[in-house]
């Protein structure tokens, strides 16, 4: 049979100069130098399990005929290619064919006489793997250009090769030698990892080295705690602040949690706040804390006990010397003195501050004398623990007789005043008169209204009728010390206000509804103006209701931009609570371009 060898080159397929071939296609013994880092990988040749020979594309090819398929079976270097130029078959003898581009090459054989062909198949592979690294299985922080990790960390390479496929992965520890991985790492050790890896091919081929640098931090922060602002060691006041601080040589804290007392209640601690003892019971607490730092290593919990002492000093009073009681009053002498007295049970007890009716506070050291003055007079009186805790303040009341009754007047029910002795009323309400006496006891109240005869108060009464009083009362005691009258102007009000409502616009019409009734109508865009006047007291507010909504207080303008039918209800009221009441309907009408 005759054939010929041609040589061409044909892409994406590309054909090598041709030629007949029987068992082995064999390499040379030359191969490229290792890269830097990487141990040293000869290229070779790798026929997979299929019988595909894969070629690297640095090794020149030699053709070979073969006596038989069998790898020991004699061959023959073809030394003479199809070319008039001789010269072309000594280059291809000495340096043999040279690949230049990567994946599928073919050698065609040509029956001279038939012109039938076959394709002989192998691959040229010039191209190392490429090989990534996976961290998993552990909480992952940044801080700065350092990457930390926490427990659990597993590290897994995992590479790529598009034809003659990976033959192993290699890494390198901390500069040690480079070894195959053929299983996940566990890095469970505190330390800093320096990881180098690489992946060859099954020619040869080995990718240049990739690095990660990392630490693993399996240790918790360390947190501690202090105490300050108004304590005694571990007695806590309601001002006392606990502040809590934690540090992590690694990754850095994250944050500090606290609770109280084994509750389940765990907060995240705010170091701009601090922890304070608002919601605290008075008593023994046990606070727990612990710190986590940003690649969840949490700390064992801490304890810090302390007692919170809320309760104040309990106080009392005595009067020492002359006392007189009668109908639950108190009265007492210019010989009089009064002694005031306090103790804590938790803490020792810092002072007892008093003052009477309404002068400055004063820090009582012994008993002293009231005041020479007729009438009631008020001490209160308390007393501070060492922790600032403050005892409620007690009232004592006395008096001292030395002066006629006094009176003083309520009112029950609506009523106003704007100062000046004017007060403001309806026919409902009520005045009530009471009067104090310091020794003989109350006689009679009087009063009288306007020019009308005076009257002997009895029981609350009312003034039903609307008009200004000039009101005056007054009281007697037992032994006719008469008290200097009390005037007031008194206006009784019992008109509700008037409700006025201007529309920004005049109506355009009017339209039936569908009960009969005629409604004006307003163009789009009318705006509503609401006011309200009352004859004697001020007006408290004004509220509208805008189609069955709820009842709002009307503090602007309304805006009737969209067109349909209002109700619009609109209630008024004055400082007395008289309210009117006012219905509107009408309708908006759409706009016309």
């Amino acid at each position: 049979m005759q054939g010929i060898l041609s040589l061409r080159t044909k892409i994406p397929w590309v054909i090598i100069g041709c030629f007949l071939f029987q068992g082995t296609l064999f390499p040379s013994d030359n191969s490229s130098a290792p890269k830097l880092g990487t141990l040293v990988h000869e290229h070779k040749v790798y026929r997979d399990p299929n019988g595909l020979i894969y070629w690297p594309m640095d090794m020149p090819v030699w053709i070979r005929l073969a006596t038989s398929p069998r790898e020991d079976a004699p061959s023959f270097l073809l030394k003479n290619i199809y070319q008039e130029d001789a010269s072309v078959s000594e280059q291809y003898v000495k340096n043999g064919i040279k690949l230049e581009i990567p994946g599928r090459q073919f050698v065609r054989w040509i029956n001279y006489l038939t012109e039938d062909e076959d394709l002989y198949k192998f691959m040229a592979d010039g191209a190392p793997p490429r090989t990534e690294l996976g961290l998993f299985q552990a909480p992952r922080s940044v801080r700065g250009e350092t990457v930390f990790y926490g427990k659990g960390l597993k590290a897994r390479l995992g590479s790529q090769d598009d034809l003659s496929g990976v033959e192993q992965i290699l890494i390198s520890i901390d500069g040690k030698a480079y070894v195959p991985l053929e299983k996940t790492l566990s890095l469970n050790q505190e330390k800093r990892y320096d990881l180098a890896f690489y992946a060859v091919d099954r020619v040869g081929y080995a990718e240049s080295p990739k690095t990660s640098s990392f630490i693993v931090d399996l240790t918790p922060p360390q947190s501690s705690h202090q105490t300050e602002k108004n304590l005694l060691e571990d007695t806590l006041s309601r001002e006392s602040v606990i502040l809590l601080s934690s540090l992590d040589t690694l990754a850095g804290v994250d944050f500090i949690s606290y609770r109280f007392d084994n509750g389940t209640d765990v907060i995240r601690y705010d170091r701009a706040v601090g922890i304070r003892m608002e919601g605290l019971s008075d008593g023994k607490h046990v606070l727990q804390y612990r710190g986590t730092d940003r690649v969840q290593n949490v700390e064992i919990e801490k304890e810090y006990r302390f007692h919170l002492d809320l309760t104040p000093p309990r106080v009392a009073y005595q009067v020492i010397g002359d006392l007189y009681l009668e109908d639950m009053r108190s009265y007492v002498s210019s010989r009089s003195r009064i002694k005031l007295q306090a103790d804590d049970i938790q803490v020792p007890l810092k002072q007892i501050k008093y003052r009477i009716n309404d002068s400055s506070p004063k820090t009582y050291m012994s008993p002293f004398l009231p005041p020479i003055q007729p009438g009631r007079f008020m001490i209160r009186f308390t007393a501070i623990d060492q922790l600032r805790n403050r005892a409620p303040e007690q009232l004592l009341e006395l008096f001292m007789d030395l002066e006629p009754p006094t009176t003083r007047m309520h009112l029950i029910g609506p009523n106003f005043s704007q100062g000046s002795g004017v007060i403001w009323a309806t026919g409902r309400t009520r005045i009530k008169l009471k009067s104090f006496d310091n020794v003989s006891g109350l006689k009679q109240i009087k009063y009288q209204l306007g020019e009308e005869a005076v009257q002997v108060y009895e029981r609350p009464f009312s003034v039903p009728k609307t008009g200004q009083y000039l009101f005056r009362y007054w009281a007697i005691d037992r032994v006719n010390n008469r008290e200097m009258f009390k005037p007031l102007l008194l206006m009784v009000d019992e008109s509700p206000p008037q409700i006025l409502e201007v529309f920004s616009i005049n109506s355009i019409g009017t339209e039936t509804t569908k009960e009969g009734a005629e409604i004006p109508v307003y163009p789009q865009h009318t705006t509503l103006f609401l006011n309200a006047m009352d004859n004697s007291a001020s007006i408290k507010g004004i509220w509208y209701q805008l189609n069955g909504d709820d009842m709002k207080e009307y503090t602007q303008v309304l805006f009737l931009d969209q067109p349909g039918r209002y109700r619009i209800t609109i209630k008024a009221e004055d400082q007395l609570g008289n309210v009117s009441v006012k219905t509107l309907e009408f309708m908006i009408a759409q706009a016309t371009e």
